[in-house]
């Protein structure tokens, strides 16, 4: 008798095994699927961006690609972002030093009434995103800048090198009323413009039903700024009414408040990863299936500017450091004016950025 309920505990035990191997074996698999798939577009990627400095290297590197100040949103656990970051920066021909702004803690604000209201949240992280980005806003206008670069701490630098306009010369060519221009974005690489060009520059369209997610890299104009900052309290709330944005996320209020006038460069600009070994890391399903989107994306923006820029020849005239503005580093000009920043003169590269509509 007993020896029968040991042997039908023993069955039992066994089809529990059985069952976890069904389980785990196939999971394991799929995880191990993703990251080898992940770890192939990285090692594409170490690749391209070996080829890009080294043919800076050859040719000599591009002075004063940025040509504006520069801000960055970090928050105070990531040192190790903000560090990479300032490294890129430091390498750029000349150095350029990064604002830091210190990123808002969303579980802080979420929850008031006073600080938002009409949106819903998938976290207070979304929420403190962009009450991090309007924090942004509010020291382009306190610095006086007519516009500036805005990264986000994971945002790679790699393509600089290829850039074949500066962000000056690409501000010179927007319309006195812009916004924001966006220099990266999810979109898939399907959907760029027909090309009259190396790159050009496309109004952000408020009309499609899948917008371009990210604000990972771009520049922002006092106009914007200004306009944002009266809609939000002076960057303190986040309510629907007074926006009029689809939802409150970062990647939709900075491009489509009212009375925005946004665009977007196309090849974009700036990669998604600042340490692209981060992107290969990942052990659970979700978020390896979240980081192989990414990575892909990533992957194909830098093939599509390798394949446009990397043959091209070298601008006959660079764009002048951020160091060219005042000594205090403010640009001085009015709303709707070109940024003192720019470029004055010869245009600062052999190829124009287009202006589709």
């Amino acid at each position: 008798m007993a020896a029968g309920r040991r042997r039908a505990r023993a069955h039992v035990v066994l089809a529990l095994v059985a069952v976890a191997l069904v389980v785990a074996v196939p999971v394991a698999w799929h995880l191990s699927s993703y990251e080898r798939r992940i770890a192939s577009y990285v090692a594409t990627m170490d690749a391209l961006l070996a080829r890009i400095q080294t043919r800076a290297r050859a040719r000599g590197a591009r002075a004063g690609a940025i040509g504006l100040p520069v801000y960055f949103v970090n928050m105070d656990e990531n040192a190790d972002r903000r560090a990479q970051l300032e490294a890129r920066l430091a390498e750029l021909t000349p150095p350029v030093i990064g604002v830091r702004v210190r990123a808002v803690d969303g579980r802080q604000r979420f929850g008031s009434a006073h600080v938002h209201s009409g949106f819903e949240w998938s976290s207070p992280g979304e929420l403190g995103c962009t009450l991090s980005h309007l924090a942004v806003a509010k020291r382009l206008v306190a610095d006086g800048h007519a516009a500036a670069l805005v990264l986000e701490d994971d945002a790679h630098l790699g393509l600089v090198p290829l850039w074949p306009v500066s962000l000056a010369e690409l501000v010179r060519a927007l319309p006195p009323r812009w916004t924001t221009l966006q220099l990266y974005h999810g979109t898939d690489t399907a959907a760029e413009p027909p090309l009259r060009g190396h790159s050009a520059l496309v109004p952000y369209d408020l009309s499609a039903r899948v917008r371009s997610p990210g604000t990972v890299a771009y520049v922002l104009s006092r106009r914007g700024a200004r306009a944002l900052l009266r809609l939000t309290d002076g960057g303190e709330a986040v309510h629907a009414r007074a926006l009029g944005t689809r939802d409150g996320r970062a990647d939709t209020v900075m491009y489509e408040f009212q009375g925005a006038l946004p665009f977007v460069v196309w090849p974009r600009y700036v990669l998604p990863y600042n340490d692209l070994a981060h992107a290969a890391s990942t052990i659970h399903a979700k978020t390896s299936k979240h980081h192989l989107w990414h990575v892909r994306v990533a992957a194909a923006i830098l093939q599509r500017a390798v394949a446009l820029w990397a043959d091209q020849p070298p601008p006959r005239e660079p764009a002048p450091s951020v160091a060219s503005a005042g000594s205090d580093g403010r640009t001085g000009a009015a709303d709707g004016d070109e940024p003192t920043d720019a470029p004055r003169g010869p245009r600062a590269g052999r190829a124009k950025p287009k202006l589709l509509r």
